[in-house]
């Protein structure tokens, strides 16, 4: 095989050549196909590769939340710059055999001749010569011929029709006799005879051009090493930018979309354009949506204390105020003054001091209200129900404490132990009278009725409205009562000698009959309120003997029965003057 370059040939080889080639000169091609080589649909397919390798690492982790790729770091501008720059120089390399072949005097093609194969399908010419034909096959069904060469390479021809492949296959057969009877002729018959064979072989035409056909590059084909780079870099960078603010946007529209927290922190962690936006308003919009689906004022002080400036202010106090407002509606629904103080405990800043207010309010009406209807006694009088709405409304500003105390006011006795003294049934000390008034015998009987008292005010109201509970007692018989600074009952007592004596055999002794009084004055720290008074009387109790006699210390238990039931007597009609029976 010799190759040869078309543009150095001589002007009437050139020209020959061409009419040959072109169909109108002589020797004409025994079979012929034209087309163009498969260079430049190589070049294509390469830069096609490089296209899809492209679109493949452009679309990797494009819009992905989830992805590290979302945003391609700096260094993978390299790989794009490889990618466009090759990419470009294939097409260049296309582009340049494109025009290369276009640019060809003569129809590029694979042309059979009687001296052999001529593919002339670039401008360097592969010419096979017939002796390096190593075999022919056709014609075939279709008029197909196949003409291999030395090396292996092989060449396909069809003929236009039967009749064509007929007069080919004849051509091929005698082609080698051609040639070498044209090779046999004289010196001076040889020439023309191999031009008849051979389309190389030109003559000189006085009256054509002489200078050879030159070959024409555009300028832009010969600088495909210096675009491609260029183009690389510029485009490459340029690609790299774009698809990072395409993901970018695909990022944020897919993050707002979704709407959910995870969804834009993972936006933040990888985005950068709309990073404002969504840190400023939809971020603390979604937390602020997780705060209120947990339905506490808690998740959302927490909530705000984590973010301390955001673009949804007007959104936060509304979503504040309604969880307020819900979680007071809970503790209204509790009824208790001690829920409503708790609220207002855990969330001092709720600013709800009216509904709170109101709210409490309601609580001591309902209180108020069941003591009405279920706990004050059916003849109830106006001065009880009256002072009764006073406590529980002063119980609403200052609080529920309420306290019942006793005050010993002493006795009257000395005249009864003189008495005794003198009686034939004294028995000493153990016989006076006022050894079982003094404070160490009269606690027990204070602790029972203030206990009495106590517990049924408790039943009647919740403890966080009013509770009552038993104060210090006063000892002091002379000491006036104290101002109070809570509602107090006071109850003053004073044992009194009956004027008589009785004796007894069975326990042996003389005792005096004793009277109680006791009164009851509940107090109000507002001096203007008038207290309510229960004053039954003196209440006389005279001493008992059944029993008695085998009692130690009889006169102990006597004058404990006296006492007890002159308290318990009185406790009665304090409740009952307050309460319902029960």
């Amino acid at each position: 095989m010799q190759s040869q370059d078309f543009y150095k040939l001589g002007r009437p080889v050139q020209d020959r050549l061409i009419g040959c080639i072109n169909g109108s000169g002589l020797p004409p091609p025994i079979l012929a196909s034209r087309g163009g080589p498969l260079e430049p649909f190589v070049w294509l397919l390469g830069a096609g590769g490089m296209a899809v390798l492209l679109i493949v690492l452009y679309r990797i982790g494009l819009g992905a939340l989830d992805s590290a790729m979302a945003i391609q770091g700096g260094a993978l501008v390299g790989a794009y710059f490889v990618l466009v720059g090759a990419m470009t120089f294939a097409l260049v390399r296309a582009a340049a055999l494109f025009a290369d072949i276009r640019s060809l005097p003569f129809k590029p093609g694979v042309y059979l001749f009687p001296i052999g194969v001529i593919d002339a399908r670039r401008f360097v010419l592969k010419i096979y010569s017939i002796d390096e034909v190593v075999s022919s096959a056709g014609p075939s069904p279709s008029n197909g011929f196949r003409i291999t060469v030395k090396g292996g390479a092989s060449f396909d021809f069809t003929a236009k029709n039967a009749e064509v492949a007929a007069k080919a296959a004849e051509a091929i057969k005698s082609a080698r006799g051609q040639l070498d009877a044209a090779e046999q002729a004289s010196h001076s018959m040889r020439p023309q005879a191999l031009a008849a064979l051979d389309p190389l072989q030109g003559f000189v035409n006085p009256l054509a051009p002489t200078t050879s056909i030159e070959r024409t590059v555009p300028p832009w084909a010969k600088f495909a090493w210096a675009i491609a780079p260029a183009v690389g870099l510029v485009l490459g960078v340029c690609i790299w930018l774009v698809r990072n603010v395409v993901s970018d946007d695909r990022m944020f529209a897919r993050a707002t979309a979704e709407g959910d927290a995870p969804s834009l922190r993972a936006y933040m962690a990888r985005g950068s354009r709309h990073k404002g936006e969504i840190e400023v308003v939809l971020l603390p919009r979604a937390e602020l949506k997780e705060a209120q689906q947990k339905g506490t004022v808690d998740a959302l002080e927490d909530y705000i204390k984590a973010h301390p400036k955001t673009g949804i202010a007007p959104e936060i106090d509304k979503a504040l105020k309604k969880a307020m407002g819900d979680e007071l509606d809970d503790a209204k629904r509790a009824g208790t003054v001690s829920a409503l103080k708790d609220f207002t405990k855990r969330h001092p800043t709720h600013g709800l001091d009216a509904d709170v207010k109101a709210a409490v309010h309601a609580v001591y009406v309902a209180a108020l209200d069941n003591y009405k209807k279920n706990e004050a006694p059916k003849d109830v009088t106006p001065a009880t129900l009256a002072f009764m709405e006073r406590l529980l409304g002063w119980a609403e500003v200052k609080g529920p404490k309420i306290e019942v105390r006793f005050h010993r006011r002493g006795n009257s006795l000395d005249k009864a132990d003189t008495l005794i003294g003198k009686n034939k049934y004294f028995m000493g000390v153990v016989s006076f009278a006022t050894k079982y008034e003094d404070a160490q015998h009269m606690k027990p009987r204070e602790d029972e009725l203030g206990a009495t008292i106590v517990a049924r005010f408790n039943q009647a109201f919740p403890k966080d409205v009013a509770e009552m509970s038993v104060g210090e007692t006063l000892g002091d018989p002379e000491a006036p009562l104290p101002p109070v600074t809570v509602p107090t009952m006071f109850i003053d007592y004073v044992a009194e000698w009956d004027g008589g004596l009785k004796t007894s055999d069975k326990p042996r002794g003389v005792f005096a009959g004793v009277g109680y009084s006791l009164d009851a004055s509940f107090r109000m720290p507002d001096d203007s309120v008038k207290p309510l008074r229960i004053k039954p009387g003196i209440i006389w109790r005279g001493p008992r003997f059944e029993g008695m006699d085998a009692i130690e210390k009889p006169e102990e238990k006597i004058y404990a029965d006296m006492a007890a039931g002159a308290f318990e007597q009185f406790g009665k009609k304090v409740l009952a003057t307050l309460f319902t029976t029960r």
